[in-house]
């Protein structure tokens, strides 16, 4: 890692649930495609664990889409039915993380969960 002053300030390395329990906290900034993976990682036992539930998995591309709402933003994510057109009533898939000021959240309609 390096620390370029620009998008990276500051690192350190920290198990998923203690990086999600910083951010809630307002301790530490994730961006929103780290808060994603750190989900899906904390669902995990341990890395082993990790490695088995995700490794026939294509690799999660996350280039996600901004919306603003009323107190914050949702980030969009290319599998959400919204990614296109920004429309979060839509019904469809869901695949974003809620950064609002009363806290996050990630939504996800299909499974994602660990196997193994």
């Amino acid at each position: 890692v390096q620390v370029d002053g620009g998008e990276i300030h500051d690192y350190r390395w920290l198990p998923p649930a203690e990086a999600l329990a910083a951010q809630a906290e307002g301790v530490m900034d994730l961006p929103a495609p780290t808060y994603v993976t750190s989900h899906w990682l904390a669902a995990c036992s341990g890395v082993e664990h990790a490695f088995s539930a995700f490794r026939d998995r294509p690799v999660p591309r996350h280039l996600p889409r901004t919306v603003k709402v009323p107190g914050g933003m949702v980030s969009v994510l290319s599998e959400d039915v919204a990614f296109d057109d920004g429309d979060l009533e839509r019904p469809g898939p869901r695949h974003r993380v809620w950064m609002v000021k009363d806290g996050w959240r990630y939504e996800r309609t299909d499974d994602i969960s660990p196997r193994g």
